[in-house]
C-alpha cells in the first residue's frame, strides 16, 4: 500500500481533533503529550514518502531531499 494524500490528510484530522479536545479540557496534558508522540512516531515510518505530498496544515508541499555526494 502506498502512502497517499488522503492518508496524511488523515492523520492531520486526527491531530486536529486530539489538539481541539485538548483545547476544550476533554483530555489532559499527558493524553495529548502521548497521543502526539504516537503520531510523531506515524512520520518517522512514512517520512520518506512525505516528498512531494500537501502539508494540509500550511499547504507547502513537503520538499524531496537531494542527496548530493562530496
Amino acid at each position: 500500500m502506498s502512502f497517499t494524500q488522503q492518508n496524511l490528510q488523515a492523520i492531520h484530522q486526527d491531530m486536529r481533533e486530539a489538539a481541539q479536545m485538548w483545547v476544550s479540557g476533554l483530555i489532559t496534558d499527558s493524553e495529548i503529550a502521548d497521543h502526539f508522540a504516537k503520531v510523531a512516531a506515524k512520520f518517522k515510518t512514512v517520512n520518506h514518502v512525505l516528498p512531494g505530498l500537501i502539508d494540509p496544515n500550511t499547504g507547502l508541499r513537503y520538499k524531496r531531499e537531494d542527496h548530493h555526494e562530496a
